[in-house]
């Protein structure tokens, strides 16, 4: 009876999904005008209520909708990034560095940018404009201020698989615009202020010691992504391991890592309950968890579990009565209404699909009495509790991923409690480290503790390629609530399943029959001095770096690809006969001919079937110039990589 009613006290339930509906409407109709008029047409409506006192029943429902409704589409307004139009004649730009990240073509700076300056030395103020800055030298770390120029490049137009989709992920985080810049372009300012800086230089400092240990390096990169949440230097093998183990959340931080935190805290805390009130204890974990989170730079799946143990403490101080569905709404209104952008961010969809479902399942579906055997209880709820997770979030799962993974209940059963030690354990190394202090013991123990993880990820890894479509994914999280309704509703008969099963099974249908495509192809791009060629496959994806002298050749989806750096006198048989079946010839490097030589190689029948044939920004001046214009003048296909370009030859979805 108690868990009926505990269920039945959520009053923030219909505001959190009115506010992500009127985030989502916005979307789809990017205009303030009709969320103001829901929202004036809701606060006169309530106006009239409290004024007449009788009202229908469906009339606070009703308002409370129009309200949180008109909030969330304004919200999203208020919040929409700037656009690079008005700031067109603006020579450079200055802001603040959220997150410094090395790749292997240079760093990847975020850049909160706060004023505009034009030519004529004036600076005018800017808001909601988060630009990634790419440039080939560390200039700046996190919480410093930077000067760049203002070049603005669309985030679709980036030169990576999916472009469209990847910028829509960059949108999630604020991310618009890029910029590519040369190290001597970027200016820095020094350190820059406010808590948010500050503390994105605590983190720079916590990575730096915790990369300046004795750890291996395997075991520095996860340590520093469950610290600080920076994942940049775990590998994408890694993830792709731990993805197909079903064990990818424990790489970054999420309510995992805030649970084993607030146990951590509330443990040391203990002693002050023999000195002071116990509620003081309360108020301090309170602090510790958003001072944690300030810290790790508010992350979505971190700021929503650190709200949702700040309405379970605040409840405890009150001494009222708790809900952890309330608490997991409160935590959506409150991430959704401070970054309306988030509901569309698949940390925050897939923390709160695996939160929500464990809230509306797991209690009900424990087969073990919690009065009988509390400690069997406990037991079986995370068993069950991990199966519920992964059953609500599989969709989902599959359609940011691309993988189903076909064992992650039983890697879940062992890669949780390896984790809860491991974060303990890592927060007392860096602990130590600050203080110049290094224990032997502690990093063996840290390195074994993550290549136990590593070897449960490669032997649990049993993934298998699945892309569903995005309705697909919302119609199975619909499939989830109905089913929660269900079990918590009184009624007894099948047919109260019957929407829940209808919703599952076409949600299942369209998941399996209409998978969504994934751009395949070869994409060629210059980035910070370094020439890359990236190529997906139907089954593979891979990165080849394009080095000096080196000749490869590749078959890309159903062109075959040759890459030529040296003479083509210094061809062997082989090399030419794969040459002669290529559809698209590379020049770059050391490569030195002319059209002749270059067509006297392609036994082709005529020009019209002569294979594409690309110039890149390595080659000699005169010999890049000389093909260019030979190439024009006989009518040949051909394209050229200039520096800062791609080429993109896919086959777009």
């Amino acid at each position: 009876m108690e868990t009926r009613r505990e269920y039945n006290r959520i009053p923030l339930a219909l505001p959190a999904v009115a506010l992500i509906a009127g985030i989502v409407l916005f979307r789809l109709v990017p205009a303030p005008l009709p969320f103001a008029v829901a929202l004036a047409v809701a606060m006169t409506a309530a106006a009239a209520a409290a004024a007449f006192r009788k009202t229908p029943r469906w009339s606070l429902p009703a308002i409370l909708t129009s309200v949180f409704l008109g909030l969330g589409g304004l919200a999203a307004y208020m919040q929409t990034p700037a656009d690079a139009s008005r700031f067109a004649d603006a020579e450079r730009l200055e802001g603040t560095v959220g997150q410094c990240v090395m790749t292997a073509s240079g760093y990847r700076l975020t850049v909160d940018v706060d004023k505009a300056i034009f030519p004529d030395g004036t600076a005018s103020d800017v808001g909601n404009l988060r630009m990634m800055l790419l440039t080939d030298a560390e200039t700046a770390g996190a919480g410093h201020t930077v000067r760049f120029p203002a070049r603005f490049t669309d985030a679709a137009d980036l030169p990576v698989f999916d472009a469209d989709r990847y910028a829509k992920t960059l949108l999630t985080k604020g991310i618009r615009y890029s910029c590519r810049a040369d190290a001597d372009e970027v200016e820095a300012l020094g350190p820059a202020r406010g808590p948010t800086a500050a503390a994105a230089r605590m983190r720079e400092r916590v990575e730096s010691l915790i990369l300046a240990s004795g750890l291996r390096p395997a075991a520095k990169a996860f340590a520093t992504a469950i610290i600080t949440a920076d994942r940049s230097l775990i590998t994408d093998d890694t993830v792709s391991r731990f993805s197909q183990a079903g064990i990818a959340h424990i790489l970054a931080l999420s309510g995992l890592h805030i649970g084993i935190i607030t146990a951590i805290v509330a443990a040391l805390l203990v002693p002050l309950n023999l000195l002071l009130h116990f509620k003081v204890r309360y108020f301090l974990i309170i602090a510790a968890l958003w001072t944690f989170t300030l810290f790790t730079g508010f992350s979505g799946p971190t700021t929503r579990a650190c709200v949702m143990a700040t309405v379970f403490f605040t409840e405890m101080i009150l001494e009222r009565p708790h809900s952890s569905f309330n608490a997991l709404c409160a935590a959506i209104l409150i991430i959704a209404v401070a970054n309306p952008a988030a509901v569309f961010d698949p940390g925050f969809q897939l923390s709160i699909a695996c939160v929500g479902s464990i809230l509306l399942l797991a209690r009900r579906l424990n087969p073990v009495r919690q009065r009988e055997h509390p400690v069997l209880h406990s037991a079986a709820g995370i068993v069950v509790a991990s199966l519920i997770a992964s059953i609500g979030s599989w969709i989902i799962t599959g359609y940011y991923f691309r993988n189903l993974p076909l064992a992650n209940l039983p890697a879940n059963i062992i890669a949780i409690p390896l984790t809860a030690p491991f974060l303990g354990l890592s927060i007392l190394h860096v602990i130590l480290l600050a203080f110049g202090m290094e224990w032997n013991a502690l990093g063996f123990i840290l390195d074994n503790a993550y290549e136990l993880l590593e070897k449960l990820a490669g032997t649990m890894a049993s993934g298998t390629p699945f892309s569903p479509p995005g309705d697909a994914a919302i119609l199975w999280t619909l499939a989830i609530i109905f089913l929660g309704m269900a079990i918590h509703w009184d009624r007894r008969g099948w047919m109260k399943y019957l929407p829940a099963v209808a919703t599952a099974f076409t949600a299942a249908a369209i998941a399996f029959i209409a998978p969504e495509p994934r751009e395949e192809g070869l994409i060629i791009s210059r980035s910070n001095g370094t020439l890359q060629i990236a190529y997906r496959l139907p089954d593979e994806e891979g990165n080849i770096p394009f080095g000096r002298g080196i000749t490869s050749f590749a078959q890309i989806g159903d062109r075959r690809c040759a890459i030529i750096q040296k003479p083509l006198s210094r061809l062997d048989d082989n090399q030419r006969t794969l040459l002669a079946s290529s559809d698209v010839i590379i020049l770059a490097g050391s490569f030195s001919g002319d059209t002749d030589s270059l067509l006297a190689a392609l036994p082709r029948p005529d020009v019209s079937s002569t294979p594409l044939i690309i110039t890149g920004p390595y080659l000699r001046r005169h010999v890049r110039a000389a093909l260019l214009s030979d190439l024009s003048a006989r009518r040949i296909p051909h394209d050229t990589l200039d520096p800062g370009t791609h080429i993109r030859l896919t086959n777009r979805p």
